[in-house]
């Protein structure tokens, strides 16, 4: 058997097997269009209402590939927010965005020294915008006497000794274990709600108290423990359905939490874009699991609810449930009704052969030149023709602007039947820096197996050759060959952390 038949089990690409992921997120027609609206909305909208104003901005820009523009207005509507609530879920999922929690010697309930993320001062009710400004509630707070919280222990207060002992205002009671504190008015509740808030630092006192806490309409409490739930341990509830289903989207997309997640958001929505995005996402995770009755019903529903792109959902599921020409026919109909945009050219390329089909694939590439599946298509097309060297070109075009871990696969896989066994290992080495645990050949190799399949096949380098390489690829701006040369030092010697450094560097590119 030759190197390349050992290499390629599953022989050379087809076009048959590769299609567009459908974007989990809302997609206008006219973007510029969507994000003035947004605009307009959050110029004309009250103190109350921004937060929610900025959350729909977030959604808008969630498509874009520059993450900046949805952390600022993250950011916005964590500034803006009034109730502890929103803001304990809107500065948790800040602090999810950074993945902070992922550096070793971190507690999730660590201050990071800004207002805007501060356990504490999220727990501080009111509409104060310039707060976030301020040096982080952390610096001001003064501790509490503790109170031990033991099974027989408890907190007694005498109505009778504050002055309230008419039997009327006496009649809110907190129960902790077999006891019980009782209050004789709303002030007392609420200083109580708020010392019992303070003591929650750890799952074990917030498992006990958010039970009370909800029994008891003790806001700050229950606000505590789902502060402490959502930076420690990912459990939700319906108030942090948004960051939960970010979180579960990213984690385990077929999951049957996320399902259950996303049915939920669906159900709490009152806005038109939630519920177009909470529909849009069920049908795009029911077409990842390949129940495609079910993720057609609910981009249709999404679809209903104002968001077009969606019905690109509902034709790649007709597709797949073997009704190709319904889904032609819709795509067809959705581009004589709106401007043309190059999603809908490059979805409609799926559903037709020939001349027709590569005609669909250059205007989506003419209409938005951004879309990587054209021009992989178009490199799939080139192979079946036995044009290797022109596959490789068309893939260069994206490759040189926008980095994908699935082009580089692809034009691995094309260097691999060109015998190109060193370009094939720098595109599989820096695939794995930006995917480590990607699958090739349609999931069924994995990435670092092919590495050792390759190695073998070309030139050894020792450390410092690999640092004179690194040098070289560094000052000519060869991002992928850096990754690749980085990617194999991490894996043979020493000086990792300034490895990971440059490596950091090299993606934040």
């Amino acid at each position: 058997m030759s190197p390349v038949e050992s290499l390629l089990p599953a022989g050379l690409p087809t076009v048959d097997l590769i299609e567009p992921k459908i974007e989990p997120c809302l997609k206008s027609v006219d973007f510029v269009e969507s994000l003035a609206d947004v605009y307009t909305k959050v110029e004309n909208s009250s103190q109350l209402e921004k937060s929610d104003r900025f959350l729909e901005q977030c959604a808008v820009f969630k498509g874009l590939s520059d993450p900046k523009l949805f952390r600022n207005s993250l950011r916005s509507a964590r500034q803006h927010a009034v109730d502890v609530h929103s803001k304990v879920v809107l500065a948790s999922w800040l602090k999810f965005e950074r993945r902070e929690d992922e550096l070793i010697g971190l507690s999730a309930m660590d201050c990071c020294g800004r207002n805007l993320e501060c356990p504490r001062a999220c727990l501080m009710s009111g509409y104060d915008p310039d707060s976030v400004k301020d040096p982080c509630v952390c610096l001001r707070w003064q501790p509490e006497e503790d109170v031990s919280m033991g099974d027989e222990e408890y907190l007694t207060f005498d109505a009778d000794e504050d002055g309230g002992g008419d039997d009327d205002e006496c009649d809110m009671s907190f129960c902790i274990g077999d006891d019980e504190i009782r209050f004789c008015c709303e002030e007392l509740k609420s200083a109580c709600d708020a010392h019992l808030a303070s003591l929650v630092c750890d799952m074990e006192s917030a498992v006990i108290l958010i039970e009370y806490g909800l029994e008891e309409g003790a806001n700050l409490l229950v606000a505590a423990c789902l502060q402490l739930f959502l930076r420690e341990a990912s459990i939700f509830n319906e108030q942090s359905l948004c960051d939960a289903t970010v979180i579960a989207m990213e984690e385990e997309m077929k999951s049957n939490n996320t399902v259950m997640l996303l049915e939920r958001l669906g159900e709490c929505a009152t806005e038109d874009w939630q519920k177009q995005l909470a529909y849009h996402l069920l049908g795009v995770v029911m077409l990842e699991r390949k129940e495609y009755k079910d993720a057609q019903n609910w981009f249709e529903e999404a679809v209903e609810a104002g968001h077009i792109y969606s019905s690109v959902g509902v034709a790649r599921a007709k597709y797949h449930r073997g009704h190709k020409y319904s889904a032609y026919k819709m795509m067809n109909s959705l581009i004589s009704v709106h401007s043309p945009v190059g999603w809908m050219y490059q979805e409609r390329s799926l559903y037709c052969t020939g001349k027709e089909k590569l005609m669909d694939l250059n205007t989506a590439t003419e209409l938005d030149p951004t879309l990587p599946f054209p021009y992989k298509c178009r490199a799939v097309l080139l192979v079946q023709e036995n044009k290797l060297e022109s596959a490789i070109s068309e893939l260069n075009k994206i490759i040189g602007f926008k980095v994908s871990p699935d082009c580089l696969e692809l034009r691995a896989w094309i260097s691999m039947a060109l015998e190109d066994f060193e370009g094939a290992l720098r595109d599989v080495r820096a695939l794995l820096t930006m995917d480590p645990n990607h699958m090739m050949f349609y999931g069924k190799k994995h990435g670092d197996q092919l590495v050792e399949l390759l190695r073998p096949l070309v030139q050894q380098y020792s450390q410092a050759d690999c640092w004179m390489q690194l040098y070289d690829r560094w000052s000519s701006v060869d991002d992928i060959g850096s990754l690749a040369v980085v990617h194999q030092m991490l894996a043979n010697g020493p000086w990792k952390s300034l490895l990971r450094f440059r490596q950091s560097l090299l993606l934040l590119r």
